[in-house]
């Protein structure tokens, strides 16, 4: 492939993805009052496409294969189609920018580096677990160099902050895994100049699913309590302040916080709840959303839902994220008929959901029969992603993983990438 494959694309300024906690944003027309769904393949059946990620303003999606050297997958780079959606080309493999992706620590992200905007990875480094990885675009010579980030040894799943503006530097929070093979999170700077780790930091124990507060220097992550309850808290990257935002019961799980336009664009976070029964069983999630009341001073559960109120056979939420469209802000959701299951083999569906009380608005944007868990049709589908066409309006990608009937005649577990309509 030539070196010239984007010179075509816009100079890269910033970055919008389907990344957990930045949000996406548009404004056009209202929602249909009528909706049908449309779950379409976007890309070869034939080809198992890992872990895509994406990148909203120039069009184009990161991932990764199991075939690359040195014990990891090779990184490639495929454009968008921005009319339809579909990829370019099929197969996903437009420009192979890296290799050596250590798959199980979060695939692949976009992020902004000291050249600008790149992708970050665990990239395979015997024998460490893993080390961090960078693929650097030069926008000079129109090429991508592929390398490890200097002083990111033994780092895991990199999360980078996407405040561009924060003259501090760029921000990044990973785990590593300790002498008894338990991972620890630690959050550290990105020197501007070198791309650099520095200042790397240990964050608390027990720290979970740490993700950037968008226009904060701050994470919103999970922690267990002394009742052994995982509740929400905020941490603070200067003080090192850890607050606890959540008191109520339940185990919480996936926190996000972002700022919501039906609250002023004051800041508004979400996480996910474990249900019980009355002998302690866990038997689905709810999702609770929180604004701060100043003269309480606390965060207040404004709204709650749980899995009753979309496909009560598929009760379990998973890798539930947000975005932003005509100044509403909404939620979508996997849902899977086992809790918490990281191998992905049972059947998902995908779901919308509104954050408005006085108007609850819940669709299924996937295949799949939300009565039924063992229709034909089921398979697993799971890490959607929200991305805008040129039509302005949302859409939800999200991966099928292959069961082991499928009507493609590929093997089972094979990953195929989906793109859905929203109807909004």
């Amino acid at each position: 492939m030539t070196p010239d494959y984007y010179s075509r694309r816009q100079a890269m300024t910033f970055l919008t993805s389907g990344v957990a906690g930045l949000g996406l944003t548009k404004t056009a027309t209202a929602r249909s009052n009528t909706f049908i769904i449309n779950d379409r393949i976007v890309s070869d059946p034939a080809v198992s496409l890992k872990d895509p990620d994406f990148d909203n303003y120039n069009y184009r999606m990161a991932w990764h294969d199991d075939a690359g050297s040195n014990g990891g997958g090779n990184i490639w780079i495929a454009d968008v189609n921005p009319l339809t959606g579909g990829l370019f080309p099929a197969n996903g493999q437009g420009l192979q920018v890296g290799t050596g992706e250590k798959d199980g620590y979060n695939g692949v992200t976009w992020g902004f580096t000291a050249s600008g905007l790149g992708i970050y990875y665990t990239k395979n480094d015997p024998p460490l677990n893993g080390s961090l990885g960078v693929v650097n675009f030069n926008p000079s010579t129109n090429t991508w160099t592929d390398g490890f980030v200097p002083g990111g040894a033994g780092g895991l799943g990199p999360y980078p902050s996407l405040d561009t503006n924060d003259t501090m530097g760029l921000r990044v929070f990973y785990k590593t895994a300790n002498s008894q093979d338990t991972q620890v999170a630690y959050w550290g700077y990105l020197d501007q100049a070198t791309g650099a780790l520095t200042n790397p930091t240990l964050l608390p124990t027990g720290t979970d699913r740490g993700r950037w507060i968008p226009g904060k220097r701050a994470l919103i992550m999970n922690i267990k309590t002394t009742n052994r309850l995982q509740q929400t808290y905020q941490y603070d990257v200067d003080t090192a302040l850890l607050t606890q935002l959540t008191f109520d019961a339940g185990t919480k799980n996936y926190s996000y916080m972002w700022k919501a336009p039906e609250f002023n664009n004051d800041y508004i976070f979400f996480n996910t709840v474990q249900l019980n029964d009355i002998n302690g069983l866990y038997i689905g999630d709810a999702m609770n959303f929180y604004n701060y009341d100043p003269i309480k001073g606390k965060w207040i559960n404004f709204y709650s839902f749980d899995y009753t109120s979309l496909a009560p056979k598929f009760p379990f939420f998973l890798s539930p994220q947000q975005f932003i469209y005509n100044g509403r802000s909404y939620v979508f959701i996997e849902l899977q008929t086992q809790a918490q299951v990281q191998n992905r083999q049972y059947p998902n569906l995908i779901w919308i959901a509104g954050i408005d009380k006085s108007n609850p608005f819940f669709r299924q944007v996937s295949a799949g029969d939300p009565t039924n868990k063992n229709a034909a049709n089921q398979t697993s589908r799971n890490n959607p992603k929200a991305f805008f066409l040129a039509d302005g309006r949302p859409y939800i990608y999200y991966q099928e993983k292959t069961m082991n009937t499928n009507p493609y005649g590929v093997p089972g577990g094979t990953r195929i990438l989906h793109i859905c309509d929203t109807g909004l």
